[in-house]
C-alpha cells in the first residue's frame, strides 16, 4: 500500500467519530427568505456526506432554525458505517432529552464525554444505557419512533442496516466495564500510528503539537499542550477534576464482540475542533503573557451548554415549536455512490455539504441530486494535520485524472478546494492548473465555478449557476 495512504489510515483511522471543522450555523450561510410562490415558509433540503457527529445540524437548529419562524429544514445524512449512525442517534437524543430527565450540567458533561473521551463517568454510563434502551425500541418499531423522536426517520434505511444499528445499541446498553478493555485497543492503535516512535512517544506528541498543530494554525493554542498530550496518550480529551472516569465509552469501540473491541478512529487531531476552538464569547479567549487563560475544555463546555440550553425541552411534553420544522433522514450506506439512481432524489437538494471525510468517495453523479442554483459547501482540510504535501497531491489527482467524459462540476469544485488550500503542493501548481483547465473545457464546463466564496477558515462555498447546471444536465443526458 502507498506509504502516504498507510500513514493517513493509521493517523486518522477508518471510522470518523468526529469532524475536523468547528460547528457552523448553515442557515446563516444560505438564503432562507421564503419563496415567491406564496408559501409562507422557506423549505430547504440539505445533503450531508460524512458529517460524522451532527455538529452542524445541532448548531443550525440552535442558532438558526430556533429563531426563524418561516424556515423548514430537512437534513439528509450519508455515512460510511452504521456505527457512526448509532453514535449520532445517541448524541442527538441526549441533546433533545428534556431537562426534567437530565439536568443541563449533567447533560453537557455526558455529551462531551461520549463525544470525545475514551472513558466516561458511571453517571454518564447510566444516561447512555437509558438512551440506548429507548433507541432500540425506536429503531425496531416505527410507531414508537414517531412518538419518541418524530424529528428523525429511518424510512430510507434497509432492514439489515436497521439491524446493525440495533446491534450496536444493544451492545452498548449491555456492555460491562470488565469486558471492554478500550485502553488496550487505544494502545494497539497508538503503536500502529507511531511505529518506531512509540517508545519515545512523549517527544513525538510534543513535536506534533508544536510543529503540526500550532504551525498549521496558531489559534489552536487554545488546545493546551497538556490537554493534547493527555489525549494522545490516553484518549481522554475532556477531563473534569476530581471526576471518576472508570467506565469505557463503548460508542468508540468497534469489534466482533465486547471481548475483542478495536479502536479505529482518529489518533492525531483530537475531538477538540468541533466545539473547543471557536467561541462567540470573547472573554473566554482572553490571553495573559501570550497564553490563553482558558482551555479547550472550557470553550467546549461553554459552546455545548449554550447549544443544549436552546435545544433541551423543559419537560416531556414541552418541545419547542421549531421541533416541528425539521427532520433528520438517515440514508443507506453508500448513498454518496448510488443515491442519484433513485428518481425521487433527482434535483431535490438546495444544499450539499461535503466533509473532508467524503473527498475520496466524491462522485460526479452527485450533481444530479442538486437543484439549479444549489449551494455546495466543501470543508477545507485545514485541521487535518497528518496529510503530507505528497499525499495531498496524490489525493488531488484522484479527482482529476478521470476520463474527460466523467469530469463534472463536482470535480471542478474539489479541484478549487485543493488548489487554494494553503498546504497544497505548490511545486506542481502550474502543471496541475493546465491539466484541470483542459479537462474542464473538454467536458464543456466553465473554467471555474462562479460565486466561489472563502467564507470561513474551515469552509468553501460554491454556487452552482444556471449555466453550469444546464451543462450538468446536458452531460447527464449524454452520459446515458
Amino acid at each position: 500500500m502507498n506509504r502516504y495512504v498507510t500513514d493517513y489510515i493509521n493517523g486518522r483511522g477508518v471510522l470518523n467519530y468526529w469532524g475536523f471543522t468547528p460547528a457552523l450555523d448553515l442557515s446563516s450561510l444560505i438564503d432562507v427568505t421564503p419563496a415567491s410562490n406564496g408559501d409562507s415558509k422557506r423549505h430547504i433540503k440539505i445533503y450531508f456526506d460524512g458529517l460524522s457527529d451532527s455538529r452542524h445540524i445541532l448548531q443550525t437548529l440552535a442558532k438558526g432554525l430556533s429563531k426563524q419562524d418561516g424556515l423548514e429544514m430537512q437534513f439528509y445524512i450519508s455515512e460510511s458505517n452504521m456505527c457512526i449512525y448509532a453514535r449520532q442517534l445517541v448524541l442527538l437524543q441526549i441533546a433533545f432529552a428534556p431537562l426534567t430527565r437530565v439536568g443541563l450540567h449533567e447533560k453537557v458533561c455526558a455529551f462531551m464525554e461520549l463525544h470525545g473521551n475514551l472513558c466516561i463517568r458511571p453517571q454518564t454510563k447510566r444516561v447512555l444505557k437509558e438512551i440506548c434502551e429507548e433507541l432500540i425500541m425506536a429503531v425496531t418499531d416505527d410507531d414508537h419512533a414517531r412518538k419518541l423522536m418524530p424529528y428523525i426517520t429511518f424510512k430510507e434505511l434497509r432492514f439489515k442496516e436497521r439491524d446493525l444499528v440495533h446491534q450496536y445499541l444493544r451492545r452498548w446498553r449491555d456492555a460491562a466495564a470488565s469486558t471492554v478493555p478500550l485502553s488496550t485497543a487505544w494502545d494497539k492503535q497508538l503503536r500502529a500510528s507511531l511505529g518506531t516512535r512509540y517508545d519515545s512517544r512523549a517527544g513525538a506528541f510534543d513535536w506534533d503539537y508544536n510543529m503540526k498543530v500550532l504551525e498549521k494554525d496558531p489559534k489552536l493554542r487554545i488546545i493546551h499542550a497538556t490537554e493534547y498530550k493527555k489525549w494522545r496518550e490516553t484518549g481522554m480529551a475532556f477531563v473534569e477534576n476530581e471526576s471518576d472516569y472508570s467506565q469505557p465509552n463503548v460508542t468508540l469501540s468497534e469489534g466482533a464482540s465486547d471481548n475483542a473491541p478495536t479502536y479505529s478512529g482518529d489518533m492525531e487531531v483530537g475531538p477538540y475542533i468541533p466545539y473547543g476552538v471557536k467561541c462567540e464569547d470573547a472573554s473566554l479567549l482572553e490571553k495573559a503573557n501570550d497564553q490563553y487563560k482558558k482551555k479547550s475544555y472550557d470553550i467546549a463546555f461553554h459552546n455545548i451548554q449554550e447549544m443544549l440550553s436552546i435545544l433541551s425541552p423543559p419537560d416531556e411534553t414541552g418541545r419547542p415549536a421549531f421541533f416541528q420544522n425539521f427532520m433528520v433522514w438517515l440514508l443507506p450506506i453508500g448513498s454518496s455512490q448510488n443515491l442519484w439512481v433513485k428518481s425521487k432524489f433527482a434535483n431535490i437538494f438546495d444544499v450539499a455539504f461535503l466533509s473532508t471525510h467524503a473527498y475520496l468517495g466524491l462522485r460526479c453523479e452527485l450533481g444530479r441530486m442538486l437543484k439549479p442554483d444549489a449551494i455546495v459547501f466543501f470543508e477545507k482540510p485545514r485541521y487535518v494535520l497528518f496529510i503530507s504535501n505528497a499525499y495531498t497531491y496524490y489525493l488531488s489527482l484522484y479527482h482529476t485524472t478521470c476520463a474527460s467524459d466523467s469530469f463534472s462540476i463536482i470535480h471542478l469544485c474539489a479541484y478549487v478546494v485543493f488548489r487554494y488550500t494553503w498546504w497544497f503542493d505548490k511545486d506542481n501548481v502550474t502543471a496541475f492548473d493546465k491539466e484541470v483547465e483542459q479537462k474542464a473545457k473538454t467536458a464543456n464546463l466553465v473554467s471555474y465555478p462562479l460565486d466561489v466564496k472563502d467564507i470561513s477558515e474551515s469552509l468553501y462555498r460554491f454556487k452552482i449557476t444556471e449555466e453550469s447546471n444546464q451543462t450538468k444536465n446536458s452531460y447527464n443526458s449524454n452520459s446515458h
